[in-house]
């Protein structure tokens, strides 16, 4: 088979392969930073959203809240289903009355705040292969968006911050403990500005998406099914939830890491190139194209990715197929919706906005 029409397959599994780097960053010791003046900073107005990783969002009642927004009634089918682990056809159903399908955000609707905790169980058992696809990408979009949209909150922080001790602006201790927490998050050892923003920064849903498509096999791979094993993350630290693949060779103890939402997955793949040592290129690619104010293009990113994969540059051609095939680049200029956003999973939780 060519690697053109290797690319855009819907098999049941997929290499799993991508190097997920597991150990945690040293702290950063804030008494070895410039001394500032911790006088009380003006308060900053918070975002115009509470950010999904937030605890402090009230958990209500799933189902009189979900029928409201919906304004559906109790006997809406869809909104039974999706109370439960959603299905192919209940989701379906949800963005058709929502009008939020594929067609409908290539044509320019913003994605719904609809987050899962499993991927739909019946997935693999859609053989239609235009309906599969389209099923899968129009749930991992609002995923994909919302990492993003944490980690421009972030990184949109970490520049005001720059900006101020630029300006001899003095930080509070809780601005300065953020900046320890987030240089430590991202494995930045050293009070560096320049390396920590090029890591804070977003994957294109394009990329992203194709990437979970390639792994995941279109969400249908026994690890995606199992453990929400979506990009095919592997984990060598035993605290790490995993699943073991049956043709893993004696001797390696190496799992396909697993994960308790989508979300989840998708936080950790994003977390995994922007600090991985595998990815650097990846980083360096994305900084050049910020530098001179070109978008990034999941296209042009994705070429500096081989290591995500013992295939290297078929690799590459791989996800290039899948991105153009699917139209996928269009999906780089979608917004989230601004309604309220639903999360199902086992504890049924909506997350209200401000």
């Amino acid at each position: 088979m060519s690697i053109d029409a290797q690319a855009d397959t819907l098999e049941n599994t997929a290499p799993l392969h991508s190097i997920s780097i597991s150990k945690g960053p040293a702290s950063i010791d804030l008494s070895n930073w410039p001394s500032f003046d911790r006088t009380s900073f003006a308060n900053q107005p918070g975002p115009d959203y509470l950010p999904l990783t937030r605890t402090n969002i009230p958990v209500l009642n799933f189902l009189n809240e979900f029928r409201a927004s919906l304004n559906a009634s109790p006997e809406t089918s869809y909104v039974r289903e999706l109370s439960k682990r959603p299905t192919v056809p209940a989701l379906e159903a949800f963005w058709q009355e929502q009008d939020k399908t594929l067609e409908a955000i290539f044509a320019g609707a913003e994605a719904p705040r609809l987050f899962l905790a499993h991927l739909p169980r019946d997935l693999p058992e859609i053989l239609d292969v235009k309906r599969r696809k389209e099923t899968f990408i129009t749930l991992m979009l609002p995923h994909v968006l919302a990492v993003n949209e944490e980690i421009l909150t972030d990184r949109n922080r970490i520049l005001k911050l720059r900006a101020d001790l630029a300006k001899e602006t003095p930080l509070s201790d809780a601005e300065l403990k953020w900046l320890s927490k987030i240089f430590a998050s991202y494995e930045v050892a050293t009070m560096n500005f320049d390396r920590l923003l090029a890591r804070v920064d977003i994957i294109p849903p394009a990329l992203s998406i194709a990437q979970a498509a390639k792994e995941s096999g279109w969400g249908s791979s026994r690890f995606a099914q199992k453990g929400n094993a979506i990009f095919g993350q592997w984990t060598w630290n035993p605290k790490d939830k995993g699943i073991v693949p049956k043709e893993r060779p004696d001797g390696e103890s190496y799992r396909v890491r697993a994960f308790d939402s989508v979300l989840a997955a998708t936080r950790s793949y994003a977390k995994n190139l922007n600090t991985s040592v595998a990815y650097k290129d990846f980083r360096e690619s994305r900084r050049t194209l910020r530098a001179v104010k070109k978008p990034l293009s999941g296209l042009k990113l994705v070429e500096a990715l081989e290591n995500y994969s013992t295939t290297r540059h078929y690799y590459v051609l791989a996800i290039k197929e899948i991105i153009k095939r699917n139209r996928l680049k269009h999906l780089n200029k979608v917004e989230l919706s601004q309604a309220k956003s639903v999360a199902i999973d086992q504890g049924i939780q909506i997350f209200a906005k401000n």
